[in-house]
């Protein structure tokens, strides 16, 4: 996949992407237009198909300025022509990222049409995981934690909660806490309110890695899995 950038802007993510040159035949779908209007041919061995991408987030402070649905459009309309210009085919794809997923459509919303939606989906997590790797960043204060990826591994692939294999980041926080915090153990509990099985124990084989600290994990998947 080749990406190009369309221009710098304050998204999360916004650029073209080029999805390869097809080799027509059946690769090829029938009916396919390209963004200039002309049809594709099914034995076009030059079909190109370019996908501007927009990912966003209601929690995203730049996605609020009430000018940027517009500065968006403006670029779908210049992507758009240029792709028109050179006879592609042109989609486009947004992603919102927050829960649930009718307040990501609400959100994407203010964008106008896409060709594919991307609603909601547990980003929170994999943001979780990598900040109890990657190294301090002050644009992320409370990213304090550098553990070895292999104690992560270890934690996914040891941790247990009430004796049994933790299935569920709810679970490995859990074992990254090293506790049953009395406040998450009960249903309903303020956090992974859909987990309606209590919690009395946790284990885990993956020791204590060097500066980790019970109250600093609580903070990293605090912000990442409820921004707060």
């Amino acid at each position: 996949m080749l990406g190009r950038n369309v221009r710098a802007k304050p998204a999360l993510l916004l650029g073209l992407f080029l999805l390869g040159c097809r080799t027509g035949g059946d690769l090829t779908p029938e009916g396919t237009t390209a963004a200039n209007g002309s049809p594709v041919s099914q034995s076009d061995t030059t079909y190109r198909e370019y996908v501007l991408v927009l990912v966003a987030a209601g929690w995203c402070g730049a996605c609020n300025q009430p000018s940027f649905p517009g500065s968006v459009n403006q670029l779908v309309h210049e992507a758009r022509s240029r792709v028109a210009a050179i006879g592609a085919v042109f989609r486009t794809v947004g992603v919102v990222l927050d829960q649930p997923p009718t307040k990501a459509f609400e959100h994407a919303t203010r964008y106008g049409q896409f060709d594919e939606l991307v609603l909601g989906g547990h980003w929170g997590v994999a943001a979780f995981l990598l900040d109890l790797v990657d190294a301090y960043s002050p644009s992320e204060p409370w990213d304090t934690l550098a553990f070895p990826g292999s104690y992560i591994a270890n934690i996914i692939s040891s941790c247990k909660v009430n004796t049994n294999r933790a299935n569920g980041i709810d679970h490995l926080v859990l074992c990254f806490e090293q506790q049953v915090d009395s406040a998450l153990a009960h249903y309903p509990r303020p956090y992974f309110s859909t987990r309606l099985t209590d919690y009395y124990s946790q284990t885990n084989s993956a020791g204590t890695p060097a500066g980790w600290s019970q109250a600093a994990v609580r903070t990293t998947w605090l912000s990442n899995l409820y921004r707060q």
